[in-house]
């Protein structure tokens, strides 16, 4: 029986929406719970379909912890993604503060607006470890 953490790769790896993000920060818990906090209140917006793979993880966490190669793989590939995702972050912010305010297409206000929304997800970000800075 393969590992849920194979099976369900896709989701933990590529799927953007609600519950899958859900189960990646849940997942990456297990896996550090130092840098990342799974909100558990989520649980309750889980379909029956979400719900059984949180199961899957959490049974195949309980018995096997940290020695499933599988487990340990994608987590190791979920952190380099945000790593990669920090970095372009950085870059998209420094995008942004090369550009002219004046020049903006949609005017200096909105300029000043999409910086400090670049900021602050940046340090959303540095504080998820996915910026080491």
């Amino acid at each position: 029986m393969p590992s849920p953490f194979e099976k369900h790769r896709e989701i933990l790896l590529h799927a953007d929406y609600s519950a899958a993000q859900s189960l990646q920060q849940f997942v990456l818990s297990l896996y550090n719970s130092a840098s990342t906090k799974f909100e558990a209140d989520r649980i309750g917006n889980y379909d029956s379909a979400h719900l059984a793979i949180f199961v899957e993880f959490a049974s195949s966490y309980n018995r096997h912890g940290e020695n499933d190669p599988a487990f340990m793989q994608v987590c190791q590939e979920m952190w380099s993604q945000r790593h990669q995702w920090g970095r372009e972050q950085l870059k998209r912010l420094e995008a942004h503060r090369q550009t002219d305010p004046k020049a903006y297409d949609e005017g200096e206000r909105a300029w000043h607006e999409e910086l400090r929304w670049l900021e602050d997800r940046t340090e959303a970000m540095r504080g998820k470890g996915w910026i080491e800075q």
